[in-house]
């Protein structure tokens, strides 16, 4: 099991809706169109190839990021779903938590 970054932009609302919804039953939403996802590659994998049903190839683009711990840091401003071993910049303050 890794950590993957989901990111999205979908053309039309009613792919977007399905594609939204496809990523909430399976990852934590981060932001409007971009999920932090705990799976396999496998799943990922898989996952992806499902998706080849609901998107537009040609218009629309889902890409994905496996991370781990010695490749990436999150850094985030502002505050919204923080988890324990995360770091968060509000104004001149930095928290980790």
């Amino acid at each position: 099991m890794a950590s993957h970054i989901v990111a999205y932009d979908i053309c039309h609302p009613k792919r977007l809706r399905k594609v939204a919804r496809f990523w909430e039953a399976r990852g934590l939403r981060v932001q409007k169109s971009v999920f932090l996802i705990e799976a396999t590659a496998a799943e990922i994998n898989v996952w992806f190839r499902e998706l080849e049903g609901i998107i537009d190839i040609h218009e629309d683009q889902v890409c994905g990021w496996q991370i781990t711990n010695q490749d990436c840091k999150k850094i985030q401003i502002g505050i919204h779903h923080l988890i324990e071993g995360e770091t968060c910049i509000v104004g001149d303050e930095i928290f980790a938590f």
